[in-house]
């Protein structure tokens, strides 16, 4: 008897994803799904013979040839190379024609004919990624849309997380949360592309992904508004090799891109590289550095308010989430290394300005003590301090800087003689540093300058060391010895123990700080010094940086090239600044089948693949044929198990406190009356142990998560439960 095919009841679920593509019909004896593989591979066309010997399957062009589905990832870890994906940033690209040629192919292939005329199909569309803001799906839904209906089919858009919900909580009336862990989104820059850091450092995006993989570190951002802020960026990886475009900006500067990379506009709103056009204006970083006193500090434009201001402030006060105070309670920050250009949010910490000028004053004693009685020898060996001398010598023998010295000298030898005054040796040095200076006074060397001294009187001396420094009047030797002296003189004391008076001390301070501005004997700075100064800071900066650009785009040019990708991870407002100056997992909520959240994060299978093979030093396509061969996450087996294993965590971590994040944000607005599971679904989570991974993650954080949840599952199918999802709303329209 000849065998029937079952009957087919109109209507196809098309589950159209980063990683494969399903199909699910509903036959006489159950539901029908296909599958392919979301990738393809070009080779010459020189490797024809060892496709048919191999019996590998291709299409043929003009100059290439074509492997496609599961073919090509087989093939391309053979050659050791990485597949490519027509939705390999999660989302259709309009700059690659070739990979929607493609994905049109596959998408038929799995489809095929409609089983009726005009046959309802409904497909899979992410939701907006939460995290890439800016970004939406509407070109994406438009593309699989025309691609559908040319297949000859009634094409609707489907959430795919909600199609989790249709597919597998029918017991809760269609209650659920429903995770979708694909393959996920990415977008790239080149490798040479520069990124300036917070601790004063440049890296370009290769560097960051070889020395960085495993590291968090802080970049520049920007609120939508302009404000500059700290963001903490992570994971910096290779995401493939591209074709890229060059924006060339207004200032000579260019970046060098993806054409599907989201790059912000001047009004806080993205953009993809490859839609920009001449005179677009971007969201520009502009920085300069200056040095005040003895360190270098930088200030950046706050692009909102139109003014500069302090780079370490800017960064302090968001850390806080409040201004510094000013006034009697005035905050100053202290850098902890003393690099002032260095604004790592851990390098800075806020203290009183009272604190700030204690805490230097401590550390000028410690350094007192570590160079006391020692030469520059001692302290900086022979060749160091030979030019150290040379560079001090040069310096003496200009004229300004010599009498600056002299005066300085002058204004200290008598400073040290107003401390000395009523004091005995005894008292002021100790019985035995006096002793030991008593015998020194009678050796006759000594006593000679003494008696010569006494011969010419007080007066005469008085008039003969007036001007003059220590080592003019006694020698260079006899000088050091003298300073060695009155250091030993303030050991372990402060200068209010010295005077033995803290209002003295205030004034000597002020007296000095005064004296070192030009204006001695002047303690409060009257307004026109106050005016002064801030005219001169105000030339200074204006000499350091150049009237600042705009950052409009002059044009796009087309490099004709594919190179090494990148891309990194910023927490926050999720952008990050380039050093030419500019800013460049499904989820839904439904209660009895009402929606009332979705959203997608940009993480997912892709993400995992390409972080661990970049940390590693492998490839995403061998990544993931290690993931499809099995891996128990629980318990790793070897250096690339574990690595996996390691972004897994990763991005369920990630994925829980983005879906947290949304829940908070709708609360008040739906109402969940009863607790509601989630179920995980997509071929991500159908790695060994995910499971019982994702349940240990959530329950740390079950008590912060804002939706009360009855139970944690895995899809009774989750490669195919999407596409099932999407059949059951196809066989209601049919």
């Amino acid at each position: 008897m000849a065998k029937t095919e079952p009957s087919l009841t109109p209507g196809v679920g098309c589950d159209i994803g980063t990683g494969n593509i399903v199909s699910a019909r509903k036959t006489s004896t159950g539901v029908e799904t296909r599958r392919v593989r979301d990738a393809f591979l070009e080779l010459p066309l020189d490797a024809k013979k060892m496709l048919k010997l191999a019996n590998v399957s291709y299409v043929e062009r003009a100059d290439e040839l074509l492997i496609l589905g599961d073919a090509a990832m087989d093939t391309a870890n053979i050659f050791g190379r990485d597949a490519r994906r027509p939705l390999s940033a999660g989302l259709v690209s309009s700059s690659d024609i070739d990979a929607m040629e493609i994905l049109a192919l596959l998408i038929k292939n799995v489809l095929g004919e409609p089983k009726v005329p005009g046959e309802h199909c409904y497909f899979s569309v992410p939701a907006a990624p939460v995290d890439r803001p800016g970004q939406d799906v509407i070109y994406h839904r438009g593309v699989l849309e025309k691609i559908v209906r040319e297949c000859g089919y009634t094409p609707t858009a489907g959430n795919e997380a909600m199609a989790i919900i249709y597919a597998e909580t029918a017991k809760e009336n269609f209650s659920g949360i429903g995770l979708s862990f694909g393959a996920g989104m990415t977008n790239c820059l080149s490798g040479d592309t520069k990124v300036p850091l917070l601790d004063g450092s440049e890296k370009t995006m290769a560097e960051l992904a070889d020395g960085a993989a495993g590291e968090s570190f802080w970049v520049y951002s920007s609120t939508p508004e302009g404000h500059v802020v700290p963001g903490l960026a992570h994971h910096p990886r290779q995401t493939g090799t591209q074709p890229v475009i060059r924006v060339h900006l207004d200032d000579g500067t260019y970046l060098d891109c993806t054409q599907d990379h989201r790059v912000m506009l001047r009004d806080g709103t993205f953009l993809e590289a490859g839609g920009l056009t001449p005179g677009v204006s971007l969201m520009p970083l502009y920085r300069y550095q200056t040095k005040f006193r003895t360190n270098s500090y930088r200030f950046v434009k706050d692009n909102a308010k139109g003014k500069w201001v302090s780079e370490h402030r800017v960064v302090m006060e968001h850390v806080l989430g409040r201004p510094l105070k000013p006034g009697k309670q005035d905050e100053v920050i202290h850098h902890l290394n003393y690099c002032g250009t260095d604004n790592r949010p851990e390098n800075l910490q806020v203290m009183s300005n009272q604190e700030h000028r204690a805490l230097h004053e401590r550390l000028g004693k410690g350094n007192r003590d570590r160079t006391l009685g020692k030469t520059w020898e001692d302290l900086y060996g022979q060749d160091r301090a030979l030019l150290m001398k040379g560079k001090l010598k040069a310096s003496r023998s200009v004229p300004e800087t010599r009498e600056k010295i002299l005066a300085g000298a002058s204004r200290g030898t008598a400073k040290m003689a107003e401390l000395r005054k009523g004091k005995t040796w005894d008292e002021y040095l100790g019985p035995e540093r006096a002793g030991e200076l008593r015998t020194k006074r009678a050796s006759s060397e000594v006593r000679e300058k003494m008696l010569a001294g006494a011969e010419k009187g007080r007066t005469t001396w008085a008039e003969e060391v007036t001007g003059k420094c220590l080592a003019e009047v006694y020698g260079n030797e006899r000088a050091l010895e003298i300073k060695a002296k009155q250091s030993a003189a303030k050991m372990g004391r402060t200068l209010a123990e010295i005077v033995g008076d803290e209002d003295k001390a205030l004034e000597i301070r002020t007296r000095l700080s005064a004296s070192r501005m030009g204006k001695a004997g002047k303690y409060e700075r009257t307004p026109e010094i106050k005016a002064k100064i801030a005219a001169s800071i105000r030339a200074r900066n204006n000499s350091q940086c150049e009237a600042p650009h705009n950052h409009k785009v002059v044009r796009i040019e087309d490099l004709g090239v594919s190179v090494p990708v990148y891309d990194l991870t910023v927490d926050g407002h999720h952008n990050f600044a380039l050093s030419c100056g500019v800013f460049v997992h499904n989820c839904a909520l439904a209660m009895n089948t009402i929606e009332g959240l979705s959203f997608s994060v940009g993480r997912g299978g892709d993400w995992i693949d390409n972080g661990a093979a970049k940390s590693i030093g492998s490839t995403s396509s061998r990544i993931c044929a290690i993931k499809e061969k099995g891996v128990d996450l629980n318990a790793p087996a070897g250096r690339d198990q574990e690595a996996i294993t390691f972004y897994y965590r990763n991005l369920i971590e990630y994925a829980i406190d983005q879906i947290a994040l949304q829940f908070m944000s709708i609360q008040g607005k739906f109402s969940l009356p009863r607790p509601v599971p989630i179920i995980v679904s997509g071929g991500t989570s159908k790695a060994g142990g995910f499971l019982d991974l994702f349940k240990a993650v959530f329950e740390k954080k079950r008590k912060k998560f804002p939706i009360e949840v009855s139970e944690v599952r895995a899809a009774s199918d989750p490669l195919n439960a999407v596409a099932n999802g999407l059949l059951i709303q196809a066989m209601q329209e049919d």
